[in-house]
């Protein structure tokens, strides 16, 4: 019980302090890369589904 404890207030506090030096901006920036890593995939995934003679669905 005690280590539950711990844990929770070792995460409450972690989390302050991750809002606190500005975790919204490192996160929004995450998103953008995110999105920008999804449309490569996307890319990437319709030059192989042309190249390779894989039966259409």
């Amino acid at each position: 019980m005690r280590a539950f404890l711990i844990g929770v207030i070792v995460g409450i506090v972690l989390a302050f302090l991750f809002v606190y030096v500005g975790g919204g901006k490192f996160l929004k920036k995450m998103g953008k890369e995110a999105i920008e890593i999804g449309e490569q995939l996307e890319g990437y995934e319709k030059v192989v589904k042309e190249k390779l003679p894989f039966p259409k669905r």
